[in-house]
């Protein structure tokens, strides 16, 4: 019944697989796949190895695709060993398979049964780590020894794999104390199980093989001890505070992001849901301490105590992505929970003496159909990503802006990995040269980069063997190739060499030297050809259910159509400059800089009053944008001549700028 519940699930997950690169990291998890690379710290090894296999299967599909089946696999894998794991604890079958049946059709974890990422393999090596504990501590002596070795040894993949796997750690060490497995003896024969764990660097060797063997995507680098030991350890990236300052982070930002949490699981598991969950923390405390301390331990550590841990609060669109992914390991205890809440139920309904056996039998087949196939029509919507483009149209529409083939800068998680995806795999503007801008900070990366672009010419320091930053590298980088490669970046690098400047053109800017920038009517047609070429079409999104990773990419559009704007409007041509600002709000109508852009056109045309609307309602979508309030001040002063407001909104912009109080994480 086990490889059953695998396979029905797998083909369950099947239509919904997206056939493109999704968003955050999983365009790199992609593309390192299919070339065998070396991926993103802590390098993945594991993962990147059966991805291989995945992506190499002979039928014919997008490598996205088959990249994304192998996390529909992987998940399914994953239910499976719930269904053994709530079945051992209950001894009830149809209870164990409705349980595993809820997690998989909750949508989070089963929208990443529909792209590729590597916390799927973390599930799978947790999940196999706690059903083998769980038999250990079920099982008689002969028997417990075993099953702590299995355990300890899938404890360890996982946790080499990654490191969130140590948030079980405590629960762990718990149930093998209670155990009395005595493994902390100084009994040579329990040493067995600590060489167990330390199994997981194996995989590592793929990484050494990679690296020297050589690889387009390699974020090893130049093969020595030190940039293997840094990529394992991730110790130039940390764990958890990768996105910003905690500098302006004060208590209450706790606060903000536990009621997320809380908000998350009701969203996804509904109030029914969390109500089993608290039936079977019950019916565990009342039945068997051991086991009520043990998830006790795992669902706070991978839960609360991760979200209090973490210094990414979720107050961007996609922070929110980012963090949602990690809660994947807590779900699993949460179902495991709620399994043992529908086991309470069905117990003390079946003491009642008018529902007989036979009734309370079908009972158990009415929640076995019902609660999963609910789940199911509900929550399909919300995970379907086989009409998902988006993560792809982002990458051609970046790509194609590049007309003539040059060097492109990337910013960003999801530009830089879904970019490389339909550069390399697909092969679309495959003579430019892609620069991951944050990684030129590192030895490693530019030793890489200069290895893989031996046509380029690069300044003295970029082969320096330590951290440079970027503002000591990028200016002599640029003046160097300029004459040969047209520069292009998605945002605007500064601080550039003298008598440089970029203009935007479509979804990049491009790099010109002053005197050298397109006339306004040249500028007009370059962009407009590349607005009328766009993959993106708005009109369709409307028809795929907007995840956090989704949502993300069309903010980025529209802060580009509202750069374009910007670009328009500073050459006086306010019709065309309008005419983008609002694309951008049609695309994300909460844009604040977009409803500022649109002010300053009607300030041009002298419309006040028309000004001082938009202005008013970038701050109704957004009251910590300083440049608003500054605006209506300046706006009051010299336009509606109230000196009087005036004063107001400048007061209102010292206030602000004294504010002391927690900053969004997108304006840090």
């Amino acid at each position: 019944m086990f490889v059953s519940i695998i396979l029905s699930v797998f083909f369950s997950y099947i239509p919904g697989i997206s056939k493109v690169v999704f968003g955050g990291d999983s365009g790199d998890i992609t593309v390192v796949s299919w070339f065998g690379g070396v991926a993103h710290p802590q390098g993945y090894p594991l993962n990147t190895m059966i991805g291989w296999v995945f992506t190499h299967l002979p039928y014919d599909a997008t490598v996205a695709y088959k990249a994304n089946l192998m996390a529909a696999f992987l998940q399914a894998a994953s239910v499976g060993l719930v269904f053994l794991m709530v079945r051992l604890l209950t001894t009830n079958t149809i209870i164990s398979l409705t349980t595993a049946l809820v997690l998989a059709f909750t949508p989070l974890f089963w929208l990443y049964a529909h792209t590729a990422e590597v916390f799927q393999l973390t599930l799978l090596f947790l999940s196999l780590h706690c059903y083998f504990l769980l038999l250990a501590f079920k099982s008689s002596n002969n028997k417990k020894r075993f099953y702590t070795k299995i355990s300890i040894l899938f404890l360890g993949l996982g946790f080499f794999h990654q490191y969130t796997t140590a948030l079980v750690f405590p629960a762990a060490l718990y149930l093998l104390i209670k155990m009395k497995s005595r493994i902390f003896t100084r009994n040579i024969g329990y040493l067995h199980v600590f060489w167990g764990f330390f199994i997981g660097l194996l995989p590592y060797l793929f990484i050494v093989y990679s690296s020297l063997k050589g690889n387009i995507i390699n974020w090893l680098g130049p093969f020595n001890l030190l940039n293997l030991l840094k990529l394992i350890t991730r110790s130039d990236y940390g764990m958890f505070s990768d996105f910003q300052s905690t500098e302006k982070l004060s208590p209450f930002t706790k606060i903000i992001q536990l009621g997320w949490y809380i908000k998350v699981l009701k969203s996804d598991f509904g109030v029914l849901g969390l109500i089993l969950a608290f039936l079977g923390f019950i019916y565990l405390f009342k039945k068997s301490r051991d086991l009520f301390w043990y998830f006790l331990l795992a669902f706070f550590f991978t839960g609360p105590f991760f979200i209090l841990y973490i210094t990414f609060p979720p107050f961007s669109i996609f922070i929110q992505g980012v963090i949602e992914r990690f809660l994947l390991l807590n779900y699993l205890f949460i179902t495991i929970y709620i399994g043992f809440g529908i086991f309470v139920l069905f117990t003390f309904l079946r003491r009642f003496y008018f529902i007989k056996k036979e009734i309370y039998s079908l009972l158990l087949v009415g929640l076995l159909l019902l609660i999963p196939f609910s789940m199911y029509i509900s929550n399909y919507h919300k995970t379907d990503l086989s009409r998902y483009t988006i993560g792809s149209d982002l990458s051609q529409d970046i790509l194609n802006s590049a007309k003539l083939p040059g060097i492109i800068f990337l910013q960003g998680d999801t530009i830089v990995f879904n970019t490389q995806y339909s550069h390399y795999i697909d092969n679309i503007n495959a003579e430019s040269k892609l620069v991951m801008t944050g990684r030129l900070r590192r030895p490693n990366y530019r030793q890489e980069f200069a290895k893989n672009n031996k046509d380029l010419s690069f300044p003295e320091n970029f082969f320096e063997n330590k951290v440079i930053e970027i503002n000591l590298i990028i200016p002599d980088l640029i003046k160097l190739n300029f004459d040969n490669y047209p520069i292009y970046s998605v945002v605007q690098i500064e601080p550039l060499p003298n008598g440089y400047g970029w203009v935007r053109q479509g979804m990049l800017n491009r790099l010109y030297k002053k005197g050298g920038e397109p006339k306004n009517s040249e500028l007009l047609t370059k962009i407009n050809s590349e607005f009328k070429n766009l993959k993106y079409d708005s009109s369709s999104q409307g028809q795929v259910y907007q995840q956090f990773f989704g949502e993300h990419v069309e903010g980025f559009y529209a802060a580009s159509f509202a750069s374009i704007g910007a670009t328009l409007l500073e050459r006086g041509m306010l019709d065309e400059s309008q005419k983008f600002y609002n694309l951008s709000l049609e695309t994300n109508p909460s844009s604040a800089i977009a409803y500022i852009g649109l002010g300053e056109v009607f300030k041009k045309r002298n419309d006040c009053k028309a000004a001082e609307e938009m202005y008013a309602k970038s701050l109704e979508v957004d009251k910590s944008v300083k440049i608003g309030i500054e605006r209506l001040a300046y706006l009051y002063k010299d336009c509606f001549k109230d000196q009087g407001k005036a004063e107001f909104y400048f007061t209102q912009l010292k206030q602000l700028q004294q504010d002391n109080a927690d900053t969004p994480v997108d304006q840090l």
